[in-house]
């Protein structure tokens, strides 16, 4: 989970641990990649308005890295217009969820990636 806000990162560290998953969370893009620590993760969920580097800038560089270009993204953000959508889909992120999120749809989206 990488969010430039620590309670979002927490509410879904907490939530998605409940279901079983083990949760990284990052402030940046950057700052996810030093925590990985070379470790390759299953799923990146990302924010797109985050400060220095924004989401799509970090999707870019998570395709462009050979160690994470397969694994799938999906953005999680309040940005609703279709351009920041299109952006999204044309860099390969997987899904599109707008902040406030329906739980289960995002549940859902996350077993559809990590089998």
């Amino acid at each position: 989970m990488i969010d430039d806000e620590p309670g979002i990162c927490s509410e879904m560290e907490l939530w998605l641990g409940d279901h079983g998953y083990n949760v990284v969370t990052a402030e940046s893009g950057e700052q996810a990649m030093k925590k990985l620590n070379g470790r390759i993760p299953h799923l990146f969920i990302l924010d797109i308005m985050m400060p220095k580097v924004d989401g799509f800038e970090t999707l870019s560089t998570f395709k462009n890295n050979t160690q994470t270009s397969s694994v799938p993204v999906i953005m999680l953000t309040a940005r609703k217009e279709t351009q920041a959508i299109l952006q999204a889909q044309h860099l390969k992120a997987k899904d599109y969820f707008f902040k406030p999120f329906d739980p289960d749809e995002l549940l859902f989206s996350i077993k559809k990636y990590i089998l």
